[in-house]
């Protein structure tokens, strides 16, 4: 990719990108206690954040860290998530810094 600057100033960006999805959300379970266990399947090592919101409508604001993974190899995992535990609503994602 070229960059134009001002007065003539070039330069070049590189970018950094896999097509590959490094972790997926699986199964959402909903405990006896409340809490939800989240299964997350990883396709390949790499350091991934678990994210919760209750409300979507509050938009980036409104999603929290949950836990933080940083794996060295593929497979399938949980994670017990107590902050669920009196929540009617509850949304994950997984962010791959």
């Amino acid at each position: 990719m070229a960059v134009d600057g001002k007065s003539g100033a070039q330069g070049n960006v590189t970018f950094c990108f896999s097509l590959n999805t490094p972790a997926m959300l699986g199964t959402l379970t909903r405990e006896t206690n409340g809490s939800i266990t989240v299964q997350m399947l990883v396709a390949e090592s790499c350091r991934i954040r678990l994210e919760a919101s209750n409300d979507l409508s509050l938009g980036q604001a409104g999603w929290s860290n949950v836990a933080s993974f940083d794996h060295q190899s593929a497979g399938s995992f949980t994670h017990n998530d107590t902050g669920a535990i009196g929540q009617n609503n509850r949304f994950y994602r997984l962010v791959a810094p």
